[in-house]
């Protein structure tokens, strides 16, 4: 009678480890371990749902698939976003150029050009001087980077670069 005993929980114990491999509801892991060891097993899985592993398996696999599908979808979408703001920004800046040169080449004043960039691109103030400043750099050799240089002359330090800069757009 030992050995029934021993068989028994033996049982039991192999219906818990397999119910907690398929990650059963404690609740009801609990209620079939019972009814094994008081013997009961005549429907004792009668309440469990059937389930299909080997289909389960396939769904998993397929989901994780579709998942990094779709994740290199997204990251290709983004790279796309990346590459279209960065030609937008490119196309911005050549037309910000564009109003620069057309301006200063039919000598409107820097005041009017700072004025029509703040109007037709939106900027503020010190952003629309600031390209312009840069723009005017760009074609002369000041030797230093433009955003010093833009720095420096919004705080009067650099008198010598306002100077050159105002010769060349009436200011």
């Amino acid at each position: 009678m030992d050995s029934g005993f021993t068989s028994l929980e033996l049982i039991a114990s192999m219906v818990w480890n397999l119910c907690m491999k398929m990650n059963v509801p404690q609740g009801e892991a609990e209620q079939y371990t019972r009814k094994v060891r008081e013997r009961q097993m005549g429907y004792w899985l009668e309440n469990m749902e059937e389930m299909d592993i080997q289909a389960e398996r396939r769904n998993t696999a397929q989901a994780r698939e579709e998942a990094r599908k779709a994740q290199e979808e997204a990251i290709k979408a983004r790279e796309k976003m990346r590459e279209a703001y960065a030609e937008l920004a490119e196309t911005a800046e050549n037309s910000i150029r564009l109003i620069i040169n057309v301006c200063r080449k039919m000598n409107v004043p820097a005041e009017q050009i700072v004025e029509e960039l703040m109007e037709s691109c939106q900027m503020d103030r010190r952003l629309a001087t600031e390209k312009i400043f840069i723009a005017i750099w760009k074609s002369m050799d000041l030797g230093v980077h433009p955003r010093k240089n833009i720095q420096n002359a919004f705080r009067d330090e650099n008198k010598t670069f306002r100077a050159r800069i105002a010769s060349k757009c009436s200011f």
